[in-house]
């Protein structure tokens, strides 16, 4: 065999196993598979070294481009059969969903037979094969499958490669969804020669397509139903197809909302060819050119009333902290509303000679050692909190109604704020507790914690601890030390030794019990305003009309992608018009 025959042979052979490479998928979805063609078109590329000619290092590009040179052509043409299973719709805001794209390729047992014969090899691995999806539209993804290695036997025939690519959609807003053949790159391993003249190591191409493998309509629910999205309708180059989109079946009711036919348009016209729309049938004229062409389409549904919500008065309550205000005790309080302060609410009362209670004058102390010798705590009534609230500037009568609160001896019943009126059916700002003052200032603790900060067992933690007693000594006769230090040092020893034998943290708990605790502040009820009614609008949905163009003069790079269901409902008449009826 001449070498001449043997590069022929090594190209043809590269081809092939491009050929058994394409296969793409996902998981399974609830959806109804639909069928489809593309063609890819593979080139080899530059600066890798895939072979070699009588010796000279040869390029993936180098080998295919023998093709040319011999009268074939440079660019490997595979048809792939697609199966897409997707949703042909969804409604908004139901999340993402799954998507699956199977492709199969089946290799001619006429190319198979010559690797087999003159490579002499039986087997090919692809390597580092990765395939993609493009998904446009109503939502922006790019789907890939990488696949480290397959190895493919050429030993029995057909040789059918299935791969496949998935993932998850997730949908931007209502529209369509596209999804079209993204690019491919791969690595076969071939490992064969001829004669010993021409060798094919691996060989790496890459692959592009083009056309439409399938669309999901994301629409609201109560928008019209298409049940096959895409139509794919097949004409020859010049003609003109028809598809009658109001034939009852094809756009149906969803939810028993009726259809607005005069809605029906077309949203984008095809790369090429013309289309219209007249009484609901879609015509278009096919260029002349074949090619896959894509009609997109909107209908919309009547609109529907959006029932509003009422608002909702924000509840919040005051409870006391302490269960029972003993020896020391709250004298009175204030409380804050968007940042405002009422008027001191009076806690501490002490009895005259007479029996009469008489309330602690909260401006002036001179009574304060009748309080406590003789005092004590009294609940205020909800309605001296509904008054105090009342008399802020932004706070008017029947914006605030209290409610509850303590009864004599038990102090377990919060006081129920609830807001109304001008402040009724809002997020409203929390009610808090302002000046909290006991005849025991509380002051006075934040004064004792913040003295007594980082004090433990033995002192302040950040103090070193002295030396002992003999360690002073020694220092003292080693001369270290004057006679001073060492009375110092022994001095702060035993002073360390006292602090260490004080349960400091006791003390400060027993002192801050000493304080009545402030009383707490909550909102169980959040208020929110009320939503009035409203309407949707209209409510479409979109679909797509794809017409696969044959017949033209072939131009090299041309790709096309048709149904299997495309000739369904589809006639040709004398007058070359194609009729598509649901």
């Amino acid at each position: 065999m001449s070498v001449r025959s043997s590069r022929i042979i090594g190209g043809a052979a590269a081809t092939a196993v491009i050929a058994s490479t394409f296969g793409l998928g996902a998981g399974p979805l609830t959806a109804t598979a639909a069928t489809a063609t593309t063609t890819f078109t593979c080139s080899g590329i530059a600066g890798d070294t895939a072979g070699t000619i009588a010796g000279a290092p040869k390029s993936s590009q180098d080998l295919l481009n023998l093709l040319a040179s011999l009268g074939s052509s440079p660019v490997l043409t595979l048809p792939v059969t697609v199966e897409s299973n997707v949703p042909s719709t969804v409604s908004t805001g139901t999340g993402g969903f799954a998507a699956e794209f199977a492709y199969k390729i089946a290799m001619p047992d006429s190319l198979i037979g010559q690797v087999k014969t003159l490579l002499g090899v039986n087997s090919i691995k692809v390597k580092d094969a990765s395939f993609a999806v493009g998904v446009t539209g109503a939502a922006t993804e790019t789907l890939t499958a990488t696949i480290p290695q397959i190895d493919v036997s050429l030993a029995t025939t057909p040789v059918v490669i299935d791969q496949t690519v998935s993932g998850t959609i997730n949908p931007t807003g209502p529209g369509l969804i596209y999804y079209r053949p993204g690019s491919a790159r791969l690595s076969i391993e071939v490992n064969g020669s001829v004669a010993g003249q021409a060798n094919v190591g691996t060989l790496t191409v890459e692959c592009n397509a083009s056309g439409l493998l399938g669309s999901t309509a994301v629409r609201p629910p109560g928008s019209p139903l298409i049940t096959k999205n895409p139509i794919t309708v097949a004409a020859a180059a010049g003609e003109t197809v028809t598809v009658n989109l109001n034939d009852g079946a094809t756009i149906v009711p969803d939810e028993g909302n009726p259809i607005l036919w005069d809605s029906l348009k077309i949203t984008n016209q095809a790369t090429a060819g013309q289309a219209n729309l007249s009484n609901g049938i879609l015509s278009y004229t096919a260029p002349n050119a074949n090619g896959s062409y894509d009609v997109s389409y909107a209908v919309c549904g009547a609109a529907r009333v959006i029932e509003g919500a009422p608002g909702i008065d924000e509840v919040q309550t005051i409870e006391f902290a302490d269960k029972a205000y003993e020896g020391t005790r709250p004298l009175w309080f204030t409380l804050k509303f968007n940042g405002e302060e009422t008027a001191p609410i009076i806690t501490g009362f002490h009895n005259d000679i007479f029996g009469n209670a008489v309330p602690k004058v909260w401006w002036d102390d001179s009574d304060l050692l009748m309080h406590v010798l003789f005092g004590y705590f009294r609940a205020p009534a909800a309605a001296q909190v509904q008054a105090a609230l009342e008399g802020l500037p932004s706070v008017e009568p029947g914006d605030v109604t209290v409610t509850g609160g303590p009864h004599t001896g038990n102090l377990n019943t919060p006081y129920t704020v609830r807001f109304a009126g001008r402040l009724g059916e809002a997020d409203v700002a929390q009610v808090e507790i302002g000046q909290w003052n006991t005849w025991l200032p509380n002051d006075g603790l934040a004064q004792i914690l913040a003295a007594a900060k980082g004090l433990t067992g033995g002192g302040s933690a950040d103090a070193p601890v002295p030396p002992t007693a003999e360690v002073s000594w020694q220092q003292f006769l080693a001369g270290s030390i004057s006679l001073e230090q060492f009375f110092t040092q022994v001095g702060d020893r035993i002073t360390h030794e006292i602090m260490a034998s004080i349960d400091i943290q006791a003390i400060l708990d027993f002192v801050t019990s000493l304080f009545p605790k402030a009383p707490l502040t909550k909102t169980p009820v959040a208020g929110e305003a009320a939503i009035a009614a409203s309407d949707t609008g209209p409510l479409c949905s979109q679909g797509v009309v794809q017409v696969v163009v044959t017949g033209a003069a072939q131009v090299a790079g041309v790709s096309t992608v048709a149904n299997s269901a495309a000739a369904a409902g589809a006639q040709r008449t004398p007058a070359a018009r194609v009729t598509y009826a649901g």
